[in-house]
């Protein structure tokens, strides 16, 4: 976590991204410098909870704009290639990596809208949807046997289904 007081530089355009940012306040303006991208100058305040920079996770990302402290302010600064490093010691975990960065990045390259840290390629959900019907099985699996070891379980959240439809969930 780090915190960033008036006027402090998050990141610079023309420098490779070596981190993603996780914005939890509302005190940070981004400008998308014009000798960086076909869409020209533009300034904006980034809302809290944006991740800026994260096609640093997926590509080699230069960013294209800066991010600048407007208050003091909290950002979790994620860096990319301890994420990675741990995602390697994990088969499941690094096949479902390596493909959401194909996607990714086939994405960011057929883009109609000019990339930038803020979005790359428009709509995330995009990502996962364009993924292997495989890996919507493993992430949906995954995610199903997660909720049955969870505190609430299953009962809770689905106690609209059918007896039925629950009874194949176990």
């Amino acid at each position: 976590l780090a915190v960033y007081q008036t006027g402090d530089s998050v990141f610079h355009a023309g420098f490779l991204a070596k981190s993603l940012f996780a914005v939890l306040t509302d005190d940070v303006s981004y400008t998308q410098r014009a000798e960086f991208t076909q869409v020209g100058f533009r300034t904006c305040y980034v809302k809290c909870r944006s991740i800026m920079s994260q096609a640093a996770l997926w590509t080699r990302w230069t960013h294209v704009g800066e991010a600048e402290a407007t208050a003091s302010c909290k950002i979790l600064v994620v860096d990319v290639e301890t994420v990675l490093e741990v995602l390697r010691q994990h088969l499941a975990l690094w096949a479902f990596t390596l493909e959401h960065a194909t996607r990714y990045h086939s994405l960011l390259v057929s883009a109609v809208t000019w990339p930038n840290d803020l979005e790359a390629v428009g709509d995330p959900k995009k990502v996962f949807a364009s993924m292997s019907e495989d890996l919507h099985q493993f992430v949906g699996l995954h995610a199903l046997g997660a909720l049955k070891r969870s505190v609430h379980g299953p009962k809770k959240l689905f106690s609209t289904w059918s007896r039925d439809t629950y009874s194949k969930l176990e």
